[in-house]
């Protein structure tokens, strides 16, 4: 589980560093934008990613089917996608840019503090499920 979140980052940090340098090319921008570019989506898919790690040790489904219910279906899974998809608006609505900084900044507080309780209580959590 934590190697697919890794690989998902991993994969999620080269495509935005792609497509923001294709959109810096082409509106031709000046650094202090291709960094507001660069880690505002990374804020924003760390906490997606945590969330989900969280989520999936709180709400185990071993009793299962197919892998594919595991996986698209389960209570994680739907909760990850809509408090993604809900936080996730916020860039997109017509704040300010200092706006939408310090909502970013404030959503990599809560990713630190979701990375401190998966390593403070996530081993714990892992090990009452076998």
């Amino acid at each position: 589980m934590l190697y697919q979140n890794v690989l998902f980052l991993l994969l999620l940090i080269l495509l935005i560093l792609l497509f923001v340098l294709l959109l810096l090319i082409y509106l031709k921008a000046n650094l202090i934008t291709f960094i507001f570019l660069v880690v505002t989506p990374l804020v924003y898919g760390l906490f997606t990613s945590i969330l989900g790690l969280i989520l999936n040790l709180n709400y185990p489904d071993f009793y299962f089917e197919s892998e594919v219910k595991v996986i698209k279906q389960s209570v994680p899974s739907f909760l990850t996608v809509i408090i993604g998809l809900l936080v996730g608006i916020i860039p997109l609505t017509k704040l300010s840019s200092l706006s939408i900084l310090s909502v970013t900044l404030m959503i990599l507080i809560v990713d630190c503090l979701l990375i401190y309780y998966l390593y403070k209580f996530g081993p714990r959590k892992f090990d009452k499920l076998s």
